[in-house]
């Protein structure tokens, strides 16, 4: 894993040195670990972004970035307002890629990794919304990708985030085997797994085949929202 100080990454953003931190603490970038007090950031994650950046526009904010991936489920996000929500719908029906809603559905969580006993990792997953790479095993899309028993994947609250990490002695890593996603949408959470979020978890990945994965299955969605309407 190549690795920038967050100084040479806010030049290959256009961003000051505080916002490519904040990108690392919203989980935007990958962290790849720390040099004595300086923080060094995986590369691919910081050119990634800074290819998608101009081209797609601001992230969505939680609530819009969750109620985006319930109507592609087939939900009603009923968390929006009824304009509000038709013209989420309207926007991922007429103009949105794969690629796009990727980037625009980023903020919808926190992410950190951390390193957990291999003898936890069962108990981990059960805590949480399973999501990204422990998730493709499911029966309604097929990923073409096993589930990785080697690794626990999801999202929780915040109190969740603090109950899992305490209870089961996790141990922050930026190449460990948990990926926790934190979000204060609570809506969200209500929704449990879905095929939606399982796939924008993989397109958002630095591996190139879960990647492939997780935007062909966006695809299918949005072509199917887009036939239903």
């Amino acid at each position: 894993m190549e690795a920038m100080t967050t100084g040479e990454a806010a030049v290959v953003l256009g961003v000051t040195q505080r916002e490519a931190r904040r990108l690392a603490q919203t989980g935007d970038l990958l962290v790849a670990g720390t040099v004595g007090r300086a923080l060094l950031l995986d590369s691919a994650s910081v050119h990634r972004a800074a290819g998608t950046t101009a081209r797609h526009g601001r992230p969505w904010n939680q609530q819009t970035a969750w109620a985006a991936i319930n109507l592609l489920n087939g939900g009603k996000a009923t968390w929006l307002g009824e304009s509000e929500r038709s013209r989420l719908k309207s926007r991922l029906i007429r103009r949105t890629t794969a690629e796009e809603l990727n980037w625009l559905a980023r903020r919808r969580a926190k992410t950190s990794t951390y390193r957990a006993s291999t003898s936890y990792l069962t108990d981990v997953q059960r805590a949480l919304v399973a999501s990204g790479v422990a998730d493709t095993g499911r029966t309604d899309v097929d990923f073409g990708l096993a589930p990785r028993r080697d690794h626990a994947e999801g999202y929780t609250d915040a109190a969740g985030v603090a109950s899992v990490v305490d209870y089961y002695e996790l141990v922050p890593d930026p190449t460990g085997n948990v990926t926790i996603h934190e979000t204060s949408c609570v809506a969200g959470l209500r929704m449990g797994s879905s095929a939606a979020l399982t796939a924008v978890d993989l397109a958002g990945s630095l591996d190139t085949r879960e990647r492939s994965a997780g935007l062909r299955v966006l695809r299918e969605l949005l072509r199917s929202i887009g036939a239903q309407a």
